[in-house]
């Protein structure tokens, strides 16, 4: 059911990849046997076919909420950061009303182990979600770091908003009771690497002073502008100095002998300080 465009899986491994918060969810859903299917947290699919397939059992479920109109608007993105983590973002508009008590929003990245295990919730975040009147909007944000071994292709960001006070029980045949938890809405990402920016810098013949807009790997002059005149860049302030490598802030004065262009790709810097 990956496929569906609605469809957001979280595993809750209790075995070989311990999933953070596993006993709570277990004891939040009254979860006596495994697998334990919420659908929409409101709708129980309790056991399975031994090798056989479970999707004519929860494709009907999955019907039953996918044209639900959902009172909250969320767009998420998921970043990496300088930590060697990710940045999960979550702006929300409500475009409706939330009757419901104890409302939170949840965090969570979930990895792809294996087919077996394709989405098991790896790390987890909750805190209390005050919004619940039309119109109202915020931003949310949470921080997580990341095993080592991790492949970046493999993760997930998930982001829920959910009741943590039951609005009543759901039996799936004679299992039952099970607390039902509604889920207001949901939405996952992949992490986005911070995207390379690509610049055109334009200079004329003879002298022209010329700046670091980037940051990039290789400030060497002549990496950066190949048809500049052989020792030709100079800082100044306190008279001029011989340079070699652009520093960012520090204007230079650097020489060509004709009118052309260089293309520039780095990443953006969130603040420059001149100096």
């Amino acid at each position: 059911m990956n496929e569906l465009d609605n469809f957001i899986p979280l595993i809750w491994e209790s075995d070989g990849h311990f999933s953070p918060h596993c006993s709570e969810r277990d004891n939040m859903y009254a979860v006596a046997g495994i697998p334990h299917a919420a659908f929409q947290g409101q709708e129980m699919i309790v056991g399975g076919i031994g090798g056989g397939n479970m999707y004519s059992y929860y494709m009907p479920v999955y019907n039953q909420f996918v044209f639900d109109n959902s009172p909250v608007y969320m767009d998420i993105t998921m970043l990496t950061n300088a930590s060697g983590g990710v940045d999960i973002e979550a702006d929300v508009v409500m475009t409706g009303n939330i009757n419901t008590t104890n409302n939170k929003i949840l965090f969570m990245l979930t990895y792809y182990y294996s087919a077996t295990y394709c989405a098991t919730v790896s790390r987890y975040h909750e805190e209390p979600f005050s919004l619940n009147l039309t119109g109202q909007e915020a931003t949310f944000s949470h921080s997580f770091d990341l095993e080592n071994s991790w492949d970046l292709e493999n993760i997930k960001g998930v982001v829920l908003i959910q009741t943590f006070t039951s609005s009543g029980n759901d039996y799936d045949g004679s299992y039952g009771p099970y607390p039902m938890y509604p889920i207001h809405q949901a939405g996952i990402t992949g992490v986005t690497l911070d995207p390379d920016v690509e610049l055109t810098l334009i200079h004329q013949d003879d002298w022209n002073i010329v700046g670091l807009p980037l940051g990039v790997e290789d400030s060497d002059y002549l990496t950066l502008f190949p048809d500049a005149i052989y020792n030709t860049l100079y800082s100044f302030g306190e008279g001029y100095n011989l340079e070699t490598e652009l520093v960012e802030g520090i204007g230079y004065w650097l020489r060509f002998d004709g009118y052309g262009s260089n293309d520039m790709i780095g990443d953006d810097f969130e603040e420059i300080t001149i100096t």
